[in-house]
């Protein structure tokens, strides 16, 4: 991508990665002293926030080769957004007997995070 060596690509990779899980984190402690009853929040507007982020930013970056999108996309957003801690969630309500909250959990994630993700696209990859 843009004649970056593999070396650079995973460094930039890395660097947008690190930023993102560092973000994940202070918005999981900010919704903790916001909801401390519910720590399932902050993953489900991550979960929400990152996948609008990663349509409107894959939108853009489409049909570009771009250091940006290793940098944004596949590090930062990728590293912001948090499906292995939903995951762990799900289970962690299941685990508890709180089927109807994971089910709506679950399906509301899938559904919002895919519509997220197509209004991103669709937002920034319009001709003109």
């Amino acid at each position: 991508m843009d004649n970056l060596s593999p070396a650079a690509a995973y460094l930039t990779v890395g660097i947008g990665g690190a930023a993102g899980s560092m973000a994940r984190f202070a918005v999981a402690q900010a919704f903790l002293k916001f909801k401390p009853d519910n720590p399932f929040l902050a993953v489900a507007v991550v979960n929400l926030v990152g996948s609008l982020l990663i349509g409107l930013v894959a939108g853009h970056y489409a049909q570009k080769n771009a250091v940006e999108y290793l940098l944004l996309v596949v590090g930062f957003l990728g590293g912001f957004t948090t499906f292995s801690s939903f995951s762990l969630d799900l289970f962690a309500m299941i685990q508890r007997h709180l089927y109807a909250q994971a089910a709506l959990f679950a399906a509301s994630q899938v559904v919002l995070g895919i519509g997220g993700a197509a209004l991103g696209f669709a937002v920034t990859s319009r001709p003109g």
